[in-house]
């Protein structure tokens, strides 16, 4: 059960290694797994730099710090990786988080996708 509050930015490459991946994000990787090509993959979790329970927080956390890096994530896309970001909320916060304009923006500007894990409804 998820006992924290995170936005998971992942990348899925059949191209690249999990190494350049790395690299041409110069962000801590917080990937559990790095299976090499064709396979491989970068994760970067915002739970170190956002205690808040907001994903819109979240958003703006890891956004900041891919700044500069907004045209390797296109060049990644365009070379096929799959790039999404992935939000689990505390279990004990509430079931529904509502983005705001500039979280909208950040993700379309990034192209990025948004996937969030539905609470159990038990």
């Amino acid at each position: 059960m998820q006992e924290y509050t995170t936005a998971l930015l992942q990348i899925v490459s059949t191209t690249a290694s999990a190494e350049e991946l790395e690299k041409g994000l110069a962000l801590p990787n917080a990937a559990r797994q790095q299976p090499p090509p064709p396979h491989s993959y970068f994760g970067f979790e915002s739970k170190a730099l956002c205690s808040s329970g907001d994903i819109n927080a979240h958003i703006d956390v890891i956004c900041s710090k891919l700044s500069q890096r907004k045209a390797f994530l296109l060049e990644r896309k365009v070379a096929g990786d799959e790039i999404s970001l992935l939000w689990f909320a505390d279990h004990k916060k509430v079931p529904f988080s509502l983005l705001s304009p500039n979280a909208m923006k950040a993700l379309s500007e990034y192209q990025i996708p948004l996937l969030i894990k539905n609470t159990d409804p038990s």
